[in-house]
């Protein structure tokens, strides 16, 4: 299978679902981007539901190891549950379709999520939540704080900065990278000890919850769709 040419057809979706949207792209539409003939999209995955599975999946990942790499660049002392959610936050900042994603944005995900988001869904809240009880049970997080409350309540204030431009307009609100910084404080004076708390436990906690979301999921986008003609 030609792996630059499935890439480029992918980027070609890419481009046609952030600018018209998952309902009103085509396969003939990404065939003529990519400059390919129809036919050769329909060698790499079956249907139009798996060639966008394929491009959510990609994309995910790009996310993962983005997020990844503004972590470890951060000495070991600054690690904790606050430095991950704004290093996410900050690559998240720079994918319009992850953006897209987490936010349901149906303009561009348009019918997709009812037939295949369910299991995009399911990722967001367990791992979240089970990160932050590790890490209070590790003392990287204060032991007064309500886990399910506070897993709640980041979903909350993280879905309102990605949404704000519904009620806001952009030009009178700040940018989501602005945004971020001021979040990351009020986290850290909420969830965390004086003291910084076990930052070495928060590392390898963030490092082992990474590696089992990547066994969990890795490869899932061959699992389903993707032609082995």
């Amino acid at each position: 299978m030609n792996d630059e040419r499935e890439q480029r057809i992918l980027d070609a979706a890419e481009t046609l679902v952030l600018h018209y949207g998952y309902d009103k792209t085509t396969i003939s539409d990404i065939a003529q981007v990519a400059k390919v003939a129809k036919g050769t999209v329909y060698l790499h995955w079956k249907s139009k539901e798996d060639l966008f599975e394929a491009l959510f999946w990609r994309e995910i990942w790009k996310y993962t190891d983005d997020m990844l790499t503004r972590l470890q660049a951060l000495p070991v002392e600054e690690w904790s549950f606050i430095s991950m959610y704004e290093q996410a936050m900050f690559a998240l900042s720079g994918s319009a379709l992850m953006q897209a994603m987490m936010r349901d944005d149906t303009r561009v995900l348009g019918n997709f999520m009812h037939k295949r988001g369910d299991k995009f869904l399911k990722m967001k809240q367990p791992m979240r939540i089970e990160l932050l009880a590790l890490m209070q049970k590790a003392g990287a997080i204060r032991q007064d704080v309500d886990i399910e409350a506070a897993n709640h309540l980041i979903s909350a204030m993280s879905y309102g900065m990605l949404n704000m431009h519904v009620i806001v307009q952009p030009e009178e609100a700040p940018t989501l990278e602005n945004l971020i910084p001021t979040m990351s404080q009020m986290l850290q004076r909420w969830l965390v000890p004086e003291d910084g708390g076990n930052r070495e436990a928060a590392r390898q906690i963030i490092m082992q919850m990474i590696a089992a979301f990547k066994t969990q999921y890795q490869g899932k986008e061959m699992d389903d769709g993707h032609s082995n003609t």
